[in-house]
């Protein structure tokens, strides 16, 4: 039998299909005959009268909906009631949603999953900073549109989806991505129980299966309460053991276990993934392995696989093994592999910077004791590498020596400025990112009226131009010489620019310090420009050094000794797969 509400007019809209439809509501494609856009028309079953709880509900969860504004969190953008009635009008998604995607078995490449995850996070940063819990993160509920990933149902989800659950009344969610905490029925869920439902989707969209699956919904839920998660690297070999870590740290049972916010769950993940060979998975929603519990703990501590029949350490145990240690160079192998399990670590990178300048000549740089199974994600250190910035030492070699040793000591003074920042750049990046500054995250790419990301210029790419950022419109403007300590944190998008703005005094010397989190961001010199007060380069006047905190690509230091006193400029562009994703800048000025 036909729905007899096919192309029929509703008020303004005329119905055009049938999109989907649940205990609560039937959702059409519909067009607005006011203006002719395509729209998603959610109308409540005629079931519900409009003077119903479950009616003043859906009103008052669209108004809540229509006062997210966020570029990955699907618009609500009329609500109200027509003949009885009761209905809302929803941004029109036109790529479905990930549900149907993986309907059958698929695959999806890992920079797709990571470009998705980075999307549906900061929708969950930007919700949870406004005390709202979506509270049924799945497949289902994520859309795909034109500026990519968006986050369906917000509020509806969390008051009308315990039809899903039949075991009692009062569970709210979805069995395969439902939270211990919402899975026992009581007590409070708070931001954390989307932590753990996005942790259940970033297992399946990495590993390929749940972490959860079965036939009995009464089975599931005593697993997601009780049951160990399946280590992720024994069942998909390509999986590293730092991503076994953040994953299992995402799905603990106990909610102060989890991480805080789901962007730095999402970068914290991507960071481990990179040290994998994994391109793609395959996604198989229905697949059910044999349930038999594996050493697990509760909260992230020792845990054994059959893979390697070893011992797999968390950053913090690492950073006391790096504190047990008798040698520099023990010290300095135990925070790599530390930071290898936890990127952002802030005792394990401020006792490393501490360690750089002293890496003795000619030493073990991975100890016996830490097993093979981690890698260490740097190089040994070399009886070159003694020095910290050998590089600047050979710029300075006609300087006096009474001149190299002020210049020294300036590098130590900056060492430890730097070391406070990575301290706190994991609060950093929570506070400003998420908490007190959502935009940093979400601003890039408004569907209408924003700049559109820049891949070419003059028909080059834009990684093959010489001074790239000094032609690219800064998305955004920050003034750090107004910033607390003279430094910030963001997320930078490929095609776009941030510039950051500093005072600076003619003669001395200024040192621009810029650090990506992720190990991918690789060739990150090249795509930063300063800018004199003139709005030219200041090549003449400025050096660069890769930064410290990994010793690769992934970060510079520019000192400048500027000719000319004002406002300054520096210029970062984000280019794909070279210098994109979380970062932070700090500026200051030295001695000498």
């Amino acid at each position: 039998m036909g729905d007899p509400m096919l192309n029929t007019a509703f008020g303004q809209y005329q119905i055009l299909e049938r999109l989907g439809a649940g205990g609560v509501a039937v959702v059409y494609k519909a067009l607005d005959t006011h203006n002719e856009q395509t729209v998603a028309l959610k109308i409540l079953n005629p079931t519900w009268d409009e003077n119903s709880d479950m009616a003043r509900r859906f009103k008052r969860e669209s108004e809540i909906m229509m006062r997210l504004k966020h570029p990955h969190i699907v618009a609500v953008t009329a609500a109200g009631t027509f003949e009885n009635r009761t209905y809302s009008v929803v941004e029109y998604m036109k790529g479905g949603s990930l549900a149907q995607r993986f309907h059958d078995p698929a695959r999806i490449s890992f920079q797709t999953t990571s470009k998705i995850l980075r999307q549906i996070g900061s929708a969950l940063d930007y919700a949870h900073t406004l005390g709202i819990v979506h509270r049924d993160i799945k497949l289902e509920n994520i859309l795909l549109g034109e500026r990519g990933a968006a986050l369906s149902d917000f509020g509806i989800a969390r008051l009308t989806r315990a039809a899903k659950v039949t075991v009692t009344g009062s569970i709210v969610g979805t069995p395969l991505y439902i939270a211990p905490e919402q899975a026992r029925g009581k007590g409070t869920v708070d931001h954390r129980a989307d932590i753990y439902s996005l942790g259940v989707l970033c297992y399946l969209l990495i590993v390929g299966c749940f972490p959860f699956n079965g036939d009995d919904v009464l089975a599931i839920l005593g697993q997601h309460l009780n049951a160990p998660v399946p280590v992720p690297s024994t069942i998909n070999a390509e999986i590293p053991h730092s991503a076994d870590v953040v994953l299992l740290k995402a799905l603990a049972k106990q909610p102060e276990s989890r991480f805080n916010k789901a962007s730095e769950f999402i970068e914290t993940l991507i960071v481990a993934m990179n040290q994998s060979a994994l391109r793609q998975t395959l996604v198989d929603v229905n697949f059910m392995r044999a349930f038999t519990p594996t050493p697990s703990p509760a909260g992230i501590e020792k845990m054994e696989t059959v893979k390697q029949e070893g011992e797999i350490f968390t950053a913090d145990q690492l950073v006391e093994m790096a504190k047990a240690a008798n040698t520099d160079a023990d010290k300095i192998a135990y925070l790599r592999r530390a930071l290898e399990v936890a990127p952002m670590h802030s005792e394990a990178n401020r006792l490393l910077f501490r360690l750089e300048g002293a890496k003795p000549k000619g030493a073990a740089a991975i100890p016996p004791s830490v097993p093979p199974a981690v890698p260490s994600p740097m190089p040994a250190a070399s009886p070159s590498d003694a020095h910290p910035l050998p590089q600047i030492e050979r710029k300075l070699r006609k300087d006096s020596h009474q001149e190299r040793l002020k210049r020294q000591r300036t590098w130590t003074r900056l060492g430890c400025f730097f070391s406070i920042i990575l301290a706190f750049s994991c609060s950093l990046t929570t506070l400003r990112l998420i908490g007190l500054a959502p935009q940093f995250f979400t601003q890039i790419k408004q569907a209408a009226g924003g700049p559109t990301p820049v891949t070419r210029i003059d028909g080059q790419p834009i990684q093959n131009v010489p001074n790239a950022p000094l032609y690219v419109e800064p998305e955004k403007t920050v003034n750090l010489s107004a910033a607390e300590q003279q430094q910030a944190v963001d997320v930078l998008d490929p095609g776009y620019a941030h510039e950051y703005v500093f005072e600076a005094r003619a003669g001395r010397l200024i040192a621009i310090y810029i650090q990506f989190m992720s190990v991918s961001a690789s060739n990150v010199s090249a795509h930063i420009v300063v800018i004199d007060p003139n709005g030219s380069a200041a090549e003449d006047f400025c050096f660069r050094e890769n930064g410290p905190l990994r010793g690769d690509a992934t970060g510079v230091i520019i000192t400048c000794r500027p000719t000319i006193a004002g406002a300054w400029r520096v210029r970062i562009l984000g280019v794909a797969g070279e210098s994109n994703g979380a970062y932070f800048v700090a500026t200051a000025e030295l001695d000498g």
